[in-house]
């Protein structure tokens, strides 16, 4: 998804760098989330056929 986005027409080199650790930082909390979110209906399902 943020793969697509084109850094290179940033040209200062800092910005450049900053923004591109700033979207792997969102990559990998949008992973996290997802995971999150599968456990948490993981859980939830087992939760209800206990009942």
């Amino acid at each position: 998804m943020l793969d697509t986005i084109d850094l290179s027409n940033i040209q200062d080199e800092n910005a450049r760098q900053l923004i591109g650790r700033s979207l792997n930082l969102i990559q990998d909390l949008i992973a996290d989330l997802r995971d999150a979110r599968a456990e948490n209906q993981h859980s939830y399902c087992l939760a209800a056929s206990q009942h």
